[in-house]
Parts: structure tokens; C-alpha cells; sequence
């Protein structure tokens, strides 16, 4: 961008970021979706990670983003499978709750 207030590194940093923690969101719903602990507990859990995965959606979903190259799309590809998991995972959880 000629852009005189565009800071590249920082926007590279926060993008990064963003694809970290669409991975952290996609292991942490796929942990807690199998580990056994307390349905009640999983639950909120999986709802974190549906959070975090939603806000790197949105955050790589900025044109400003692009200045990460394909790794933007790779971070936007694991939140939303990240997505997936955590609502298999609460539908899995309140089936337990539900039928226990």
C-alpha cells in the first residue's frame, strides 16, 4: 500500500497472530472434544474456541491481511475447521448432557 500511516510489520504481526490462534482453536477444540471432562466444562471450553476461531476469521478476512500472502488463507482454512469441530463437539456434549 502507499498508504503513509500503513504499518506492513505490524500488520504481518496481528495477521500472524491471527493464524496462531486459529491453530491453537482447532487443537483445543479437537482436545477438549475428545478428552473426558465434565460435559459442562468442555462445553464452555468448545465455545471459547469457537470465539477465538470466529475473531481469526475475521481478522484474516481484512484486505489489509493480504500481506501475509497464502498463509492467510491456510489460517482462514483451520479456524473454519476449527468452527466445525467445536460445534460437533458442543452438539456431541449437550447430547451427553441431554441423555445421562
Amino acid at each position: 500500500m502507499v498508504d503513509e500511516f500503513f504499518d506492513e510489520e505490524a500488520t504481518k504481526r496481528v495477521a500472524g497472530r491471527a493464524v496462531i490462534s486459529a491453530a491453537i482453536a482447532l487443537f483445543g477444540g479437537a482436545g477438549v472434544a475428545v478428552v473426558p471432562l465434565a460435559s459442562i466444562v468442555a462445553i464452555v471450553l468448545l465455545v471459547i474456541a469457537l470465539g477465538v476461531a470466529i475473531s481469526a476469521i475475521r481478522t484474516l478476512s481484512h484486505p489489509d491481511a493480504a500481506v501475509i500472502g497464502g498463509l492467510r488463507h491456510v489460517g482462514t482454512a483451520a479456524a473454519a475447521i476449527a468452527i466445525g469441530v467445536a460445534l460437533l463437539g458442543i452438539a456431541f456434549r449437550v447430547f451427553v448432557l441431554v441423555h445421562s
